[in-house]
């Protein structure tokens, strides 16, 4: 693995529950992502997304308000 460069990588980490953005978070700083983004709903993820330009999102499918089903069907 020591062709990957997972620290050049921007993440965004989508989850109304907080617990699991955290263990997303941990495991991705695991991996040597260095530039993880959260957001708790759909609405805010969409707005991250659009100031940050992540290279990969990790999503929840089922939060409260904007689905995120929703959220990739806007991107």
């Amino acid at each position: 693995m020591s062709d990957y460069h997972f620290d050049r990588l921007k993440v965004l980490v989508v989850d109304d529950n907080v617990h699991m953005r955290k263990l997303v978070t941990t495991i991705l700083q695991a991996f040597g992502v260095s530039q993880i983004l959260e957001a708790e709903s759909g609405e805010r993820a969409w707005a991250v997304l659009r100031e940050s330009n992540p290279d990969v999102i990790i999503l929840d499918w089922v939060m409260e308000g904007m689905s995120g089903v929703e959220l990739i069907r806007m991107i």
